[in-house]
């Protein structure tokens, strides 16, 4: 998988983290051609701690939702709320420099 983006969201992207409240990380990749070829790839990927059944996260879990880039434009297409929150996430909640195709879609967004 190419990584196209890795950002920060939920409670510490708007302000309402508590020193109890976990990260959570959504991110877009971009499938392995042999994957995308024969139709096997992931549209979301999840990754995160295991919990028991009723088991909450705590301050040092760090969960994150991957998308295939083409189910991404196809939830923002939709105007899918996490989408949205996703290409209008600030710069400085980027975790690392995000791949060209990361700036064309940005800066295609309407302001």
């Amino acid at each position: 998988m190419t990584p196209v983006s890795r950002l920060v969201a939920g409670a510490h992207l708007y302000g309402t983290e508590t020193p109890a409240s976990d990260t959570d990380i959504k991110s877009v990749f971009i499938p392995p051609a042999r994957d995308i070829l024969m139709q096997t790839c992931q549209d979301v990927v999840v990754h995160g701690r295991e919990k028991a059944k009723g088991e909450r996260n705590n301050a040092d879990d760090l969960d994150e939702t991957g998308f295939a880039l083409h189910r991404f434009l196809d939830f923002l297409g939709q105007g899918q709320i996490i989408a949205l929150d996703m290409v209008f996430t600030p710069p400085a909640f980027w975790r690392e420099p995000p791949h060209p195709v990361w700036h064309r879609i940005i800066g295609s967004r309407c302001l």
